[in-house]
């Protein structure tokens, strides 16, 4: 039979602050998403999810114009209509098209955001998409990438803000 394993005085001590600490690391690992902890801190991307957190409702759509699905995650939003990004020629159909349009506007996002030059390189395939933001949304301000993209954000022209964010100055729809 082995041996009963041997404790030394004071051996467990060490490890004693990192077991009672357990609790509250255990907590912020499992939050989702863990925005505190994204190393984006400062970026566009990081701003501009630090503004959809702090200027839109919780339950609120977000609608990305491009394949970001990081920013859905780390804004903790839905994404609005049917599909949660867009590339170029993704539709299999006129139909998924409408249906996709359809649910957009059923789910009328406050927020989208656009990478800039989407509209050459992917967005043109969403021809009826691109009438619909141009008719329903403005800009409300741009954030610079380190890369030199910009990051467009635009707020649905019949919303009224009820505040202004702080860091931005941009309307806030909370």
């Amino acid at each position: 039979a082995a041996a009963p394993p041997r404790t030394a005085a004071g051996g467990l001590s060490p490890l004693a602050p990192k077991v009672t600490e357990m609790p509250v690391t255990l907590r912020q690992l499992m939050a989702s998403p863990p925005y505190d902890g994204w190393t984006a801190t400062g970026s566009a991307r990081y701003q501009a999810v630090r503004y959809v957190r702090a200027c839109t409702r919780p339950d609120e759509p977000l609608l990305i114009l491009w394949f970001a699905p990081d920013l859905y995650y780390y804004a903790d939003r839905p994404f609005a209509g049917r599909l949660g990004f867009y590339l170029e020629g993704y539709w299999t159909s006129a139909r998924h098209e409408e249906l996709n349009l359809r649910a957009i506007e059923r789910d009328r996002p406050t927020v989208a955001i656009v990478e800039a030059g989407r509209e050459d390189t992917d967005l043109y395939t969403y021809p009826r998409l691109l009438d619909y933001v141009s008719r329903s949304y403005s800009a409300i301000g741009e954030l610079t990438r380190r890369d030199g993209r910009t990051l467009r954000v635009l707020a649905r022209n019949d919303r009224s803000p009820t505040s202004i964010d702080v860091e931005l100055g941009w309307p806030c729809y909370s």
